[in-house]
């Protein structure tokens, strides 16, 4: 699996060509944003305090400008987006603090994976003091960097399963013969899937939307969806707000009960973020 410490990609995840956008609305954010207070800390590798500004103000999805502040200037250490998520308890596996002491990466256990990794945006406040094995609360979303409609079957012509399948049909139809079965179809109505891509915090995803709403970020529409990302016997188990920006959608018209195949970016932080 590869780190990737930067967030030019994640711009594209929630709307934008690149991070051009956000770079030039820096100074109007600062100035009209939201400090958020009490995630102010210390930074004394630069003899300085980190400021998170919340920009806009309120919404789903915001951009977070890391500012340091110090006797002498006011610099953007790092920015990032920011997307509410939907809470689920999980057990903290691997932490990754990235290089600027600021931002960072967490595994969580999983049950269809070895893990489940995600962007933290507040690491730093979220995750120092929890230890690895412990259950905590995390808010977790993602943002869809393209979305296409799911096909709602596959045919299979070779491998273990079709070989199963294929002494299944034999059996029960002693007349037939191999050619009378070229190969077996999968059903993949209600499917969910999420697959690693060998990027940490990203993934291929599969499933239904539950819930759709439209935002705006910045000028750009947005689609706020729910999607559930593990099921269980019980049902839907693990859900989240998915964020699909227009741009990235191909071919498919977004609907309640559409199934969906996305590249998708997972972010989650905790109840302490105290998301303005």
């Amino acid at each position: 699996m590869e780190h990737f410490e930067g967030h030019g990609d994640h711009w594209c995840a929630v709307g934008f060509k690149d991070a051009r956008v956000v770079i030039e609305n820096a100074p109007k954010a600062i100035k009209e944003g939201i400090a958020a207070r009490g995630y102010i800390y210390d930074f004394p590798e630069n003899k300085g305090q980190l400021v998170p500004i919340m920009y806009p103000p309120k919404g789903a999805v915001q951009t977070c400008y890391m500012l340091l502040a110090t006797d002498t200037s006011n610099t953007i250490e790092s920015f990032f987006p920011v997307l509410e998520g939907i809470k689920n308890r999980v057990v903290i596996g691997q932490k990754y603090p990235w290089e600027d002491g600021i931002e960072g990466e967490i595994e969580v256990d999983w049950t269809n994976l070895p893990s489940l990794s995600f962007f933290a945006p507040y690491f730093r406040h979220n995750f120092d003091k929890i230890e690895p094995g412990a259950e905590v609360d995390v808010y977790l979303a993602g943002a869809a960097y393209v979305v296409e409609k799911a096909p709602m079957e596959y045919q299979i012509e070779s491998g273990g399963m079709y070989e199963v399948a294929l002494q299944d049909f034999l059996r029960d139809n002693p007349q037939k013969t191999k050619d009378d079965f070229p190969y077996m179809t999968i059903y993949m109505d209600d499917a969910v899937m999420l697959f690693p891509t060998g990027v940490y915090s990203d993934y291929e995803y599969r499933g239904k939307i539950l819930e759709l709403e439209y935002i705006k970020f910045l000028g750009e529409k947005i689609a706020k969806t729910k999607v559930c990302i593990e099921k269980d016997n019980h049902g839907y188990k693990t859900l989240i707000n998915l964020y699909i920006p227009e741009n990235s959608v191909r071919g498919v018209k977004l609907e309640i009960g559409t199934d969906i195949m996305a590249r998708i970016w997972l972010t989650g932080y905790t109840k302490e973020d105290g998301r303005i």
